[in-house]
């Protein structure tokens, strides 16, 4: 971007287009943003009219994103979004299709008596949470507004950072459009059963002030039920919770039943495990509001990956939900499927190499993760430190075992702790995915990463 210059207006138009730059950095990983403030005409020259809004607009494609606004004095911010090798998921091209409306929301100003509006949009907090906002709004034509999502995640967010004799507070709602019509047709025939509420309970700023209020429905068995005028109805409860495990849950497994309707009608919010909160408008397409800022849980870019790397069909849903659950227990992993199976990376020795670690990395070779999975032990093997190495069938090879890195590059060897220099050098010989004990999942291929994503 240009320098600004000196004066009070154009100096807030940069702090307002660098605030909307740094929203998008956070919400899609691994993307490389530019940002360029143009004339008019020289804008123009780089554009169709087909292409052009006077307002704001974009034009997509599977790994590049150019999207405008019209700024004050009769120029242009147009922000360049490009992700090499990765393209978009399908929950990220809804997210730059949602931008155009979005932006149109925004009034970049250039008054000095209008600095606080200013202040608020250059902070990509504010951006984030409004794009997100209309993101969950989606398409409805009775929709009434970017409000109702807003005025939701609020209430979550502030019950997020809260503590109740020492422990966290969470709970969740389901939201809808068309509450009886929903009832009939979702709830009816999944696992969920609704109890009204006598009255109506619209929700306020001091909704979950008592502790029953997130005790009682606590966003994993129990959601309230509310409709886009901010009345909640009721209460949904699983009769059945314990069909779902960690792994399970992690991957949203437990929403499905309740998030089978159109799109742009209904979806959920509740408060994770990590002091953050989820909104899911279908099992894959889900967002999470951690350490202040908004991020995609995308896990088509993990069963994309997989699916590239060759792992059979039937056992790729399993270890990506294996894999999410590992990140939101906040443990730590490194798995390799490998490009040739008889060519792997030179072993240093396993974490445990006595008489019975070794019987019981032997007595996992040749199992399956699917099969681990439904035994409940994945977990327990993918963490207890060393990699595991997957064959494309989704059978174990390995694990527990140590990578040798000696023979790593001055550079390379910096590049992190002993799991990301074991990730570095095991990737030459496959894909490695690297989940980290804050949560972070990476991608590794060829000696280098290729994305993080923050889950």
């Amino acid at each position: 971007m240009p320098e600004p210059s000196t004066t009070p207006a154009s100096e807030l138009i940069h702090q307002q287009v660098q605030g909307v730059r740094s929203a998008l950095d956070h919400l899609l990983p691994g993307c490389n943003i530019s940002v360029e403030v143009l004339e008019r005409n020289a804008f123009l020259q780089r554009h169709t009219p087909e292409a052009f809004h006077e307002r704001s607009g974009q034009v997509l494609d599977e790994q590049e994103a150019l999207l405008w606004v019209k700024l004050p004095g009769d120029c242009f911010g147009l922000f360049t979004v490009a992700r090499a090798r990765i393209p978009f998921s399908e929950a990220e091209h809804d997210l730059l299709a949602t931008f155009t409306e979005t932006i149109r929301d925004v009034q970049f100003v250039t008054s000095e008596w209008e600095i606080q509006q200013a202040e608020l949009v250059s902070n990509s907090h504010a951006f984030e949470r409004l794009l997100t906002a209309h993101l969950l709004r989606g398409e409805n034509p009775e929709s009434v507004g970017f409000w109702t999502p807003n005025l939701i995640i609020g209430q979550l967010q502030d019950l997020a950072i809260r503590r109740y004799e020492g422990q966290p507070t969470t709970s969740g709602f389901i939201v809808v459009s068309h509450p009886e019509a929903y009832l009939e047709r979702q709830v009816a025939p999944s696992p969920y059963t609704f109890a009204p509420f006598p009255e109506h309970i619209p929700l306020h700023e001091n909704f979950f002030e008592k502790a029953a209020s997130h005790r009682y429905i606590d966003g994993r068995n129990a959601f309230y039920l509310i409709d886009r005028r901010l009345d909640v109805r009721g209460v949904l409860r699983d009769t059945e919770p314990t069909r779902y495990d960690k792994v399970g849950r992690a991957a949203n497994e437990h929403l499905e039943p309740l998030l089978q309707a159109d799109a742009s009608e209904v979806w959920a919010g509740y408060v994770g495990n990590n002091d953050d909160v989820n909104v899911a408008v279908t099992r894959r397409k889900h967002l999470r509001w951690l350490t202040s800022h908004w991020h995609f849980v995308d896990q088509h870019h993990l069963t994309n990956a997989l699916h590239q790397q060759g792992l059979a069909s039937g056992e790729i849903d399993e270890l990506v939900a294996i894999m999410l659950a590992v990140s939101d227990l906040r443990r730590g992993t490194l798995i390799l499927i490998p490009d040739d199976e008889e060519h792997l990376p030179e072993r240093a020795g396993h974490i445990d190499d006595s008489p019975l670690g070794e019987s019981l990395y032997e007595s996992l070779v040749g199992r399956k993760m699917s099969g681990l999975r439904r035994e409940r032990s994945a977990i327990g093997m993918l963490t207890s430190d060393g990699m595991t190495t997957i064959a494309r069938s989704g059978r174990i090879m390995g694990c527990g075992k140590i990578v040798r890195v000696e023979r790593m590059s001055e550079h390379q060897q910096r590049a992190g702790g002993g799991r990301t220099q074991a990730a570095i050098a095991a990737s030459r010989y496959g894909l490695v995915i690297k989940i980290s004990e804050d949560g972070l999942i990476s991608f590794f291929k060829d000696g280098r990463e290729q994305i993080r994503i923050v889950f």
